[in-house]
């Protein structure tokens, strides 16, 4: 069978610049696992489930980023069109932002 962009395992391609970083992985499942963005309700926890620290490699996907998929990695990479052009003005990022708040 030939490989396809989305059958190699991200185990299979070379290690790019990965890191070592500690992510909150959900310990029990045994309920389904609850955020509350917002104020719950009177008497509702904001979160529920516990989590557990885990140490795994982290690297800059970019190179293969035609073989992520969501099936397999639970994520994948999306392009999105900004007007922004200055992403580290902090001026023009809330002119941006509320811009397109006031559009939707």
């Amino acid at each position: 069978m030939a490989a396809t962009p989305h059958s190699q395992p991200l185990s299979d391609v070379p290690n790019h610049a990965a890191v070592e970083a500690s992510l909150n992985y959900i310990a029990d499942v045994s309920e389904k696992p609850v955020y509350y963005a917002y104020e719950p309700p009177p008497g509702v926890a904001r979160q529920t489930g516990s989590f557990e620290a885990r140490s795994v490699p982290v690297q800059d996907g970019r190179p293969f980023l035609e073989k992520l998929s969501l099936d397999r990695e639970g994520f994948e990479v999306r392009r999105n069109e900004t007007i922004v052009k200055d992403f580290y003005d902090p001026d023009e990022v809330s002119r941006v932002t509320t811009l397109r708040l006031n559009i939707y």
